[in-house]
């Protein structure tokens, strides 16, 4: 039984993977559509249509444009939005964007890369980076370094991660602990719609017409948008406009980003939280122990490691405390390790009738223990059912807002890296050609050169990102 719920995600995967190649060999078939592989683009003047008729959100379009372009790729980014002006102009504005950038990564990241084994002793590092040079530069790096990381616990026969997943809700992927709920789709379609629209919008506002737009399908699933502008006019057209238009897509990720994170912080404290306290207060008082139920031998994710509680901790001993502090719920177990992942801790259990006091470190890659637990109740204890479906639609509100915010975040952060097929291979070269390579005589050659470098370091850091899928 254990074995076959090990390969479920496998089956999912399969089938998903099985089905789609089946109802976009249909597609094709019939010529429904634009097909690759998976991919299909269902093209529509009515998509087209309702991009035209918002051509009056041109001015908004073009602020989320140097947004992404400034936060996404910055003193260079400022350099190139600000050519032309004054030297002291660009300076001041360089060093404001470099403390906005600082500020966010204080805010932000830099207590997670702090305690990340795989970053943590680059953290100076990619401290200066980010501010320097945004969001582009800093995701490339931490990308190499999770390439270079996973490479050399392969080598080592150590905990080995993909460094890369695909996002496909719905969809547990082999081997990857992130899973995304099905409705994911729904914030996930819309994150994209917007992001090619404002694509659309920002053409227009340039006179660049659009050739087509549509929806994109993944497989059988909706997986978002595209718009197409005329290539030969975009090709033609200023670089500081072109820029504009491919950076107006993250840029409105960015921005909605920001303002759903705004959000989840007001709800979760002025609404979540007030019916989360009542609920558990009242869950608690029904909870007798916390029992451990199951400690594998080995974790269910990557390249299946040994997990560290195996052999220490067992089915049916009694959790009472962690680090000293005591046990009421599954809940408060998970809080307490969660709030670092890779801290090793002391587990206070009643195995019979003794006490143990037992140290256990966690995985250094994945921060998990690797055992499994659950409340016991007490006879004929239980929560008002009010309470429990007030907590519940709470708490489905709050990932939904989460997972919304999550994945804006993540296409603008994917969007403004420089690689082929993005939006941010484009930015880059234009930045660069209207900055550093303004002056150089065989500028095209050395921005080809230097673009094929990227793609190289690119490729060399995918190839061991991925290899854990096949371990």
């Amino acid at each position: 039984m254990q074995a076959v719920q090990e390969l479920l995600p496998f089956l999912y995967f399969s089938l998903f993977i099985f089905a789609s190649l089946v109802f976009t060999y249909i597609l094709k078939r019939f010529k429904l559509a634009e097909t690759h592989i998976i991919l299909s683009l269902v093209r529509s003047q009515k998509f087209r249509g309702f991009i035209e008729r918002r051509k009056n959100l041109g001015g908004f379009a073009l602020i989320a444009s140097i947004i992404a372009i400034a936060l996404g790729f910055g003193v260079l980014g400022i350099a190139f939005l600000l050519k032309g002006r004054r030297k002291i102009e660009i300076l001041l504005a360089s060093i404001a964007n470099i403390l906005v950038l600082y500020t966010i990564y204080s805010l932000g990241f830099e207590y997670a890369i702090s305690v990340v084994p795989v970053v943590s002793e680059y953290g100076a590092m990619l401290s200066l980076l980010f501010s320097i040079f945004g969001f582009s530069m800093f995701m490339f790096a931490l990308f190499i370094l999770s390439g270079i990381y996973t490479l050399q616990n392969i080598i080592a026969g150590a905990t080995a991660c993909p460094g890369v997943a695909p996002i496909l809700p719905g969809v547990p992927i082999p081997k990857v602990q992130f899973f995304l709920p099905l409705y994911a789709w729904i914030p996930l379609a819309i994150a994209i719609i917007l992001h090619e629209m404002f694509h659309g919008i920002v053409s227009l506002r340039f006179g660049i017409k659009l050739k087509s737009a549509g929806i994109v399908l993944l497989g059988f699933l909706p997986m978002g948008a595209f718009v197409e502008p005329d290539e030969e006019k975009l090709k033609a057209a200023e670089a500081k406009k072109r820029s504009f238009v491919y950076a107006a897509g993250p840029g409105i990720n960015c921005i909605t980003a920001f303002l759903l994170l705004l959000i989840v912080l007001a709800y979760k404290n002025y609404v979540y939280t007030p019916v989360e306290t009542q609920y558990m207060q009242a869950y608690e008082a029904t909870v007798d122990y916390v029992e451990i139920v199951k400690v594998p031998e080995r974790l269910d994710l990557c390249n299946a490691p040994r997990a560290p509680a195996y052999g220490k901790l067992k089915e049916g001993m009694i959790l009472l405390a962690i680090d000293g502090n005591k046990v009421k719920s599954v809940r408060d177990a998970k809080l307490i390790i969660a709030s670092n992942r890779f801290a090793a801790r002391t587990f206070t259990v009643r195995d019979g009738n003794k006490i143990k006091n037992i140290y256990i470190k966690p995985d250094p890659v994945l921060g998990m223990f690797g055992f499994y637990m659950r409340d016991v109740p007490k006879k004929n204890a239980s929560v008002s059912p009010k309470i429990a479906e007030r907590y519940a639609l709470s708490l489905f509100v709050l990932q939904f807002l989460y997972i919304s915010f999550l994945l804006s975040f993540l296409l603008f952060l994917a969007n403004v890296m420089p690689i082929p097929l993005l939006d941010g291979k484009a930015i880059f070269s234009d930045i660069l050609s209207g900055t550093i390579l303004s002056k150089a005589s065989n500028k095209e050659l050395l921005l080809k050169w230097i673009n094929r470098f990227l793609l190289i370091i690119f490729l060399a850091s995918l190839i061991p990102n991925v290899i854990p899928y096949f371990l």
